[in-house]
């Protein structure tokens, strides 16, 4: 109280007055304690937001740092999920291209290489999976040039040497077209056997296969025909069979 019942400013404002001239015991503003407190001064900002006089980092409140450890987890582990995204989005391709999704891995990444480094067959008519697969493969072991993996394709039963005598007269003469584009003809439906027309449009020529699945039991794979040892019959082409891929509606073979 000063003389005349005056009260100083400091006090009347709830400071704390120290009789050195300023408040909060700092001599000036930069020492102002807050109204009513007794705690530690409260300094000032840097030039860049950081910590003042008090030495104390700036306040962040808890949803801001929640909001960074958020963002750090997610930059984090993001990699890890585009390769995620990437391979399932490779796998589902490889599922659309194949016809079916319960391949084993190694079968899957190999049909997808055959796809991508040969011409993509051109479709008529109603083939099963099975019966796709194995065209495909036919076409495919035809143009690579190599006997040994097509004579695999052989039905159980064919005797022996005649598969290997027969892949090589098909490699001999259908080899060049079998490398363009080439169109296969499915008739009647695939569930067990199927008939199958390839026309070589580099070439001109046609080939009848017969495609047919396992005789039963746990046997379920599919295998082609491959009775030719004889080029004159590995080339000979019925006369029933149409010029042009689609013309008897691909509904019955004669």
């Amino acid at each position: 109280m000063m003389p005349g019942g005056r009260v100083p400013r400091q006090e009347r404002h709830g400071g704390l007055y120290d009789g050195r001239g300023g408040e909060g015991g700092e001599g000036g503003p930069a020492g102002r304690v807050r109204r009513g407190s007794t705690s530690r001064p409260v300094g000032r900002a840097g030039p860049e937001g950081t910590a003042g006089r008090s030495g104390h980092p700036p306040h962040r409140p808890a949803s801001a740092l929640r909001y960074l450890d958020r963002m750090h987890r997610h930059s984090r582990w993001e990699p890890y999920r585009r390769a995620g995204r990437a391979a399932a989005a490779t796998a589902a391709a490889i599922g659309v291209l194949t016809g079916c999704s319960d391949l084993p891995g190694e079968e899957e990444v190999r049909y997808a290489g055959d796809y991508g480094s040969h011409e993509p067959l051109a479709v008529v008519g109603y083939p099963s999976a099975g019966t796709l697969r194995t065209a495909q493969e036919v076409v495919w072991r035809t143009a690579d040039g190599d006997p040994a993996e097509l004579a695999a394709l052989a039905a159980p039963g064919t005797a022996r040497g005649v598969p290997a005598a027969t892949a090589r007269n098909w490699i001999s003469a259908f080899g060049e077209g079998a490398r363009g584009k080439v169109t296969a003809e499915f008739y009647d439906e695939g569930s067990k056997r199927q008939s199958v027309v390839l026309y070589f449009h580099a070439t001109g020529q046609i080939k009848q296969i017969n495609v047919r699945t396992g005789m039963g039991g746990e046997d379920r794979d599919w295998y082609v025909y491959m009775d030719e040892p004889e080029r004159a019959a590995a080339t000979a082409v019925p006369s029933w069979i149409p010029k042009t891929p689609g013309a008897l509606g691909s509904r019955s073979v004669p």
